[in-house]
């Protein structure tokens, strides 16, 4: 998914490379911080285009609480019931999609 730094410095620890979500296939990395805590997930979905993923998410989560469009266009959920942020991301390498706890 990423090897590299992500913003604040915080750097993937773990990685899978072959996941199937909701029969979409991906590969997946979970970024910790200092304490252990998870932080992040990310999911790469290469072969997903942008509408695809964010309609699923539409569905489950209903309208997004944020919606950016234009080439890297990006949508955000806040998903009460898991505590969690979701954003789906436009990207030259599919769709990524990511999740923070609130």
């Amino acid at each position: 998914v990423c090897s590299s730094a992500l913003a604040g410095g915080a750097a993937p620890r773990l990685a899978i490379e072959q996941v199937d979500m909701v029969g979409l296939h991906g590969s997946t990395a979970f970024v910790f911080d200092g304490k252990g805590s998870l932080v992040q997930t990310i999911v790469l979905f290469p072969k997903v285009e942008f509408a695809q993923a964010s309609g699923m998410l539409q569905g489950i989560h209903g309208q997004p609480t944020e919606d950016r469009p234009g080439t890297a266009a990006v949508r955000v959920w806040r998903d009460e019931k898991r505590h969690s942020i979701v954003t789906v991301t436009a990207s030259g390498a599919g769709t990524l999609l990511t999740y923070k706890p609130l």
